[in-house]
């Protein structure tokens, strides 16, 4: 399809070209005439060119958008909530499991585990051992297959589903800035935040210092998939985006993988001090990150393999996080 529609505008273009010479000679138009209506035409060049690729690129997403497509057409009806978020003591998950339709087996397979109002859990294991999928299941992009997941007792399903989402943020790994101002970006989903309430996050988030180097600074545009910017730039501006809002569940996917392991510590324990009051779910690969966690879980094959282990606060996130490192 893609390969007809170039043809198509190359061939539109030498056709406009041979029309204008054609009408050039009948017309007995002059030399420079012809010279600048080809000078016009090449200038369409780049326009088409663009075209060009944004065809691409938007075809390119035509498989992906069937899978999705079928899948929303196959999924059983929404059990829609509409009771108000409420939370005062615990997070819980009850005997979980879910399993991706057609794929055979189970990701989770009976999961139970809790963390209270304010803690943090840490939640380790090798790729393709469930976290993730875990952590679609508590924004709700996913429903358990058999077993719970319970806020003080009551399924998170019986919550209205914006009142969920108000409450609750996620932040992976990989990061998405769309085209727009650096601004518009850390206020998708809360564009009621003003200017200031997005300054605190990127402070917490350690992204304040860079984003005032930025000619523009807030109004800054970031350019097609934030491409200016670093990996550890990225997660950092990802990270402010998520605590914009205040919300009372963060869940952090690999969210720092591209931040070194000191200067993750530092940005993770001034965003426990900005979000003081939140319940945090970390999920990581590398075990640096247990040094922030009340509680740790480790999954292995969906099912968790280790009982929790309580730690105490580490010295860092007690006393003061050290400096920064680039990221």
């Amino acid at each position: 399809v893609v390969k007809t529609l170039i043809e198509a505008v190359i061939l539109v273009f030498l056709v406009m070209l041979g029309l204008a010479l054609a009408i050039g000679s009948l017309a007995g138009v002059g030399t420079a005439t012809l010279v600048l209506v080809l000078a016009l035409l090449y200038r369409l060049q780049p326009y088409l060119v663009r075209a060009q690729q944004d065809l691409t690129r938007l075809f390119s997403l035509e498989n992906g958008m069937r899978v999705v497509a079928d899948a929303l057409r196959e999924a059983p009806p929404a059990r829609i909530g509409e009771r108000p978020f409420a939370f005062e003591r615990e997070l819980r998950f009850d005997a979980v499991s879910y399993g991706h339709p057609g794929a055979g087996g189970h990701v989770l397979q009976g999961v139970s585990l809790s963390i209270a109002k304010g803690g943090v859990l840490v939640v380790l294991g090798p790729s393709g051992a469930g976290k993730s999928t875990l952590a679609n299941l508590l924004i709700r992009l996913l429903a358990p297959d058999s077993g719970r997941i319970l806020l003080d007792g009551r399924d998170i399903a019986e919550i209205a589903p914006e009142a969920w989402l108000r409450h609750v943020a996620l932040t992976g790994q990989d990061t998405e800035l769309l085209e727009g101002t650096l601004l518009d970006n850390l206020r998708m989903g809360c564009e009621a935040a003003s200017r200031e309430d997005v300054l605190a996050a990127l402070k917490a988030a350690g992204a304040d210092s860079f984003v005032a180097e930025l000619p523009q600074g807030l109004d800054t545009r970031v350019g097609d998939r934030g491409v200016r910017f670093s990996g550890g730039q990225r997660q950092r501006l990802s990270l402010a985006r998520a605590i914009v809002g205040r919300p009372s569940i963060l869940i952090l996917d690999e969210a720092s993988n591209a931040v070194d392991p000191r200067a993750e510590r530092a940005i993770l324990a001034d965003i426990r001090a900005f979000l003081p009051d939140a319940t945090f779910i970390v999920i990581a690969h590398r075990s640096e990150i247990v040094a922030m966690a009340d509680q740790i879980v480790t999954l292995v094959d969906g099912r968790i393999a280790e009982p929790d282990a309580r730690l105490a606060p580490a010295p860092s996130l007690v006393q003061g996080p050290p400096s920064r490192a680039a990221g």
